[in-house]
């Protein structure tokens, strides 16, 4: 069914910046457009210019739950993967800023708005308030969506592991474990890629790889506050992860974000292992996403899916191409 139209602009819409028409066309990924407009609808759209608010993964997936547990609206749409992706991505552009209440390790709350230019006076909108989902539906509380105390703003890709900044305070369990997780993780990255040896001395390049141990920690720190799973299951993955490196068909990290982007692949992999034992792993089943990806791209240059395979060479340029690692494929699982 075809869309029917926008109802009369009453009081079911909400303003949008006029730089935004320039900034939507540098973007080229419809996951950070969407989370903006998110966070944009949720902050300008109730003439909270400068009000961060506090919006989960699942509420940017399926739209944000008000006291009563029903719906403001329908979300973005995207999958929880996406909307990692796209927060990530708005970050690092700067179109977005997050405050992070990491208190409750088992509950991580984050607080998104838009930045805003630090050298205009900030605005209140007094009788400039309309609720962006018309007057039916109530905003969601005060109690609900604002921060109670002031926070330190972070912007791009900066983390705030408050047990990694305070040294005089004794080191947590979940500190302890991290510091273990990327002193190993080290070890084995370096043993398994004794190329990055040779890139070591080189400033420019080492900055991308994950050959310092504070580097692997942040990137841990990082994981434990993207992903979406309990932190728990975060440590089990992890833990297998670092004494299972080496094996066969677990994914190789060595540089920066490599963690983060792997993590699912990681614990499809675990699973399969924790089933089958001795790793009796039918690669092209486990591949098979990442396959059909392949092959639309492919087609699309003129291949046949039961004529002449393409070489290493071709499939490595279209793997780069959707954003994965060269050689992440073999072209014979095509």
């Amino acid at each position: 069914m075809s869309f029917q139209g926008f109802r009369q602009p009453k009081q079911n819409w909400f303003k949008l910046p006029n730089e935004w028409i320039n900034v939507m066309s540098e973007i080229k990924s419809i996951s950070e457009l969407k989370v903006i407009m998110y966070v944009l609808r949720h902050t300008w759209g109730y003439g909270e210019y400068d009000t961060p608010k506090c919006i989960s993964v699942e509420e940017f997936t399926n739209g944000r739950k008000k006291k009563d547990g029903t719906r403001t609206d329908k979300g973005t749409g995207l999958s929880d993967r996406s909307v990692q992706r796209g927060l990530q991505e708005a970050l690092d552009h700067g179109y977005l800023q997050v405050e992070i209440d990491d208190k409750d390790k088992g509950r991580i709350k984050k607080y998104y708005n838009l930045r805003m230019k630090d050298d205009e006076p900030r605005l209140s909108a007094k009788d400039d308030k309309v609720s962006p989902g018309g007057e039916n539906v109530s905003p969601r509380s005060k109690k609900d969506t604002y921060r109670k105390t002031p926070s330190t703003r972070y912007t791009r890709r900066e983390v705030r592991p408050s047990f990694l900044n305070n040294k005089q305070e004794k080191k947590s369990g979940l500190d302890k474990f991290i510091s273990n997780c990327a002193k190993k993780l080290r070890t084995k990255i370096l043993e398994q890629n004794p190329n990055i040896l040779k890139a070591i001395n080189n400033k420019k390049i080492r900055s991308k790889l994950l050959v310092d141990e504070s580097r692997i920690r942040k990137e841990i720190v990082k994981l434990f506050e993207v992903v979406t799973y309990p932190s728990d299951e975060v440590k089990k993955l992890l833990y297998w992860y670092v004494n299972y490196y080496e094996m066969k068909y677990v994914p190789k990290i060595y540089k920066g974000d490599d963690l983060i982007k792997y993590i699912d692949k990681i614990k499809e992999i675990k699973a399969i292992y924790d089933e089958k034992g001795d790793y009796e792993i039918d690669l092209r089943e486990l591949n098979r996403d990442l396959i059909n990806k392949c092959w639309e791209v492919l087609v699309q240059q003129g291949w046949r899916r039961h004529g002449e395979p393409p070489n290493q060479e071709t499939l490595d340029e279209v793997l780069v191409e959707l954003g994965y690692n060269s050689g992440e494929l073999d072209v014979n699982l095509l």
